[in-house]
Formats: C-alpha cells, structure tokens, sequence
C-alpha cells in the first residue's frame, strides 16, 4: 500500500523563497473547500426564503476562522501545557501542527451566536450551514496530520500501516516503525458524517437544528471511538483521553438538542424532523 512505504514531509513544496507546508495547505483546502459548498446550500436556500444567507456566511467567514483557529490553539495548548511554559514562544507556530478540533468547534459556536445576535438571525440556522459541510473540510485537513507524522495510533503490521520516522515517535514507541493512520480512519469517517448529513438535508429536508444534533453525534461517535488507538500524550480523566471526554459532552449535547426540537415538533403535531 501507498501509505506503508511513503514517507511525507511536513514541507509540501517550496517556490523560491516561499516555502508551502502540507499543514497549513491541507487546513486551507479543507476550509475552502467547506466554504464553497456552504455557499452553494446558502445560496439555494436563499432563494427559496429571500433571507440573504450568502451575504451572511461572507460577513461572518473571516471571524469564524479566526474564532475556530483561537479555540483550536488554546485547546492545544492546555492539552501540552507543561511544554510552552518551558517554550512560550511556539504558541503563535501554528504552521507546526497543534490544533485541537475540539476546541475548534467551541471558538467557531461561540462566534457563530455572537453574529446570531448581532444580526438578528437564528442562531441554529446559520450553525446549520456551517455543521452541513464542515465535516469535508475536516476530512481534507486531518492531511496535515499525515504529512506532520502526528496524531498517528498504535503500532500495527497491517499494510494500511504508516511509517514514522524515529523523532516523530511518541515516547515509549521508539522501536516501532508501523503505526495505524488514525488521520486517515478520521478522514473516512468525516466523509461519512457529511454524505449523510447532505443527503438528510437534501432529500429528507431534515431542518436545521436536527443537523446540527447530528454532526454533534455522529462526528463524536467516530472521534471517541478513534481516541482509544490514538497514543499522542493528552491528559487522561478515569481511563479515558480529555478528548473522548470532550466527545461525549458534545454528543450528549446533540442528544439533547434533538430530543428538544422532537418534542417540539410532537407537541405542534409534527412527528418528523
């Protein structure tokens, strides 16, 4: 298999004095690639309820992006706290890797409602747009992974196995040459989540706040199970990673969403979401 023989570099290609690296390409192509798509479902529901949503999803672009990068970093930086007291200045060196998903979702909701408020909209409609192509651009960035040889899993002989490169192993690991591409499993599964939250959209005309309960659960289903073969260093609450912690808080979240806006749509008589 391709993957068990190849070998990446954190630099994806250099054009004389800038140098590209996969990271930050893969995180730039997954968000517009999320943002075309968002566009194309803005732009068709704005034409079937007149409300600009278009406009919208541009105005609040460059805010959410920044909003989801803070929440990621810091995430990232509580999780490797004891490593930037000794070394402050790598917190800004994003183009290293150290992005937290998790937090990526808190800083991008927490924008989201501000914008809700400020312009008068529905909060869970414009979260819906977002949530409905956001698992794309998760699946092309979680490349960056790949090519920084980090978030990889345990050792494993599988020909799907992935070669690290000794000072990119984890501590504890150095004999080991294999490893499981969890980047990858997580990659697939994104795919996954946002096939089905399209096709629910679009065929079933599920509303907007069901999405949103969905992408919750069934993007934290997959990174929770994914967590248990994950072996880079987080801090670990009674047997499990901050992570799978983090997962079940949002998928209990989306569980109670949903099971509000059902009993809502039960007691006007509307039994489907």
């Amino acid at each position: 298999m391709f993957l068990h023989s190849f070998i990446p570099s954190e630099i994806l290609f250099t054009i004389g004095a800038v140098t590209v690296y996969a990271y930050g390409f893969f995180f730039a192509l997954g968000m517009v690639a999320s943002y075309l798509v968002c566009l194309f479902f803005a732009r068709r529901e704005q034409q079937s309820t007149g409300v600009p949503w278009v406009r919208h999803i541009d105005d609040v672009l460059i805010p959410l992006v920044i909003g989801s990068i803070v929440g990621a970093r810091l995430f990232f930086i509580v999780y490797q706290w004891d490593f930037f007291l000794q070394h402050p200045e790598e917190i800004f060196f994003i183009w290293n890797g150290g992005l937290v998903f998790h937090g990526g979702i808190f800083g991008g909701l927490a924008v989201l409602w501000v914008y809700s408020r400020i312009r008068a909209i529905h909060f869970l409609n414009i979260v819906c747009f977002v949530v409905l192509t956001l698992p794309l651009g998760q699946a092309i960035g979680r490349w960056g992974n790949y090519f920084n040889q980090e978030a990889y899993g345990l050792p494993t002989m599988h020909a799907w196995g992935i070669p690290i490169e000794v000072f990119n192993r984890v501590s504890g690991y150095e004999s080991f040459n294999f490893f499981h591409p969890t980047f990858l499993y997580e990659s697939v599964w994104d795919l996954v989540v946002f096939f089905v939250l399209v096709m629910l959209y679009t065929r079933k005309k599920m509303q907007p706040g069901f999405i949103t309960s969905l992408y919750l659960i069934l993007y934290s289903v997959g990174r929770f199970s994914i967590e248990f073969i994950r072996i880079d260093p987080v801090p670990i609450i009674a047997g499990l990673r901050v992570p799978q912690w983090t997962s079940l808080m949002l998928a209990g979240g989306g569980y109670m969403l949903f099971s509000y806006l059902l009993s809502k749509k039960k007691k006007s008589g509307m039994v489907s979401p």
